[in-house]
């Protein structure tokens, strides 16, 4: 009941701070997304072999405020189809027409992956400790192995700086919370994206107490939207 209590304290309090936000709008420019790599490398959709790439972006606050960026995604107004891991998309254009290629989205087109067991552990994860920490329903905020990825304030004037591992057109095992693939053409010319998207709307029912109140005490703000760098990376499709 004293858990109940609180969460529900908390979801009040951080109700509050929605309507706050809303009445002030969050400008568009007040985050800012850089895609720090010079190029990406993946193999021709005519051979079996891929490369793994270490993705490097940053993330600038530009504001005044402070920003909780929550990359818990439910919401169709922030949630776009990409190359996705872990809270991050990666978006493939075409260079001669600047249209956005297909993705596939289907991992049991890569092998004998046990996609039901791997989404049954992790749900069963975040049962497991939604009910250790008190709570009377599972947060999906506990559904992943990178719980400190998730965890990113930033201040103002701050520039913080992210890197991560991935694969373009192959899934691997222990390839984290992962969706979206992309067969390229080694004749075409290819160019990538980096984005992040915070969603609010369902932050007050989804985020653990820690991360609420932290919001709370400190006067921060959840960024609502998608962030997307300007500058664009060339990919090399290797045969």
């Amino acid at each position: 009941m004293k858990h109940l209590i609180e969460t529900l304290i908390f979801v009040f309090s951080i109700s509050c701070l929605y309507n706050c936000t809303e009445k002030k709008s969050i400008s568009k420019n007040d985050l800012e997304i850089t895609f720090k790599n010079d190029s990406l490398y993946t193999f021709s959709d005519k051979s079996s072999k891929d490369t793994v790439n270490i993705i490097r972006y940053s993330i600038k606050n530009n504001s005044s405020n402070i920003y909780y960026i929550n990359k818990m995604i439910r919401g169709a107004e922030v949630y776009k189809e990409g190359i996705y891991k872990n809270g991050v998309n990666i978006f493939v254009f075409d260079s001669n027409t600047n249209k956005e290629v297909k993705y596939k989205q289907d991992l049991t087109d890569y092998g004998n992956f046990d996609t039901k067991s791997f989404y049954d552990f992790i749900k069963n994860e975040a049962d497991s400790t939604s009910k250790w920490l008190g709570y009377k329903y599972t947060l999906d905020y506990f559904e992943t192995f990178d719980i400190e990825d998730k965890r990113i304030f930033i201040h103002p004037n701050e520039e913080l700086y992210f890197e991560y591992p991935i694969f373009i057109k192959k899934f691997q095992k222990f390839d984290g919370n992962r969706i979206g693939f992309v067969n390229l053409n080694s004749n075409k010319n290819y160019y990538a994206t980096i984005s992040i998207a915070s969603d609010r709307l369902i932050s007050s029912n989804k985020l653990p107490r820690d991360i609420l109140k932290t919001i709370e005490i400190n006067n921060a703000k959840i960024y609502h939207g998608i962030l997307e760098s300007k500058n664009k990376v060339p990919i090399k499709v290797l045969e």
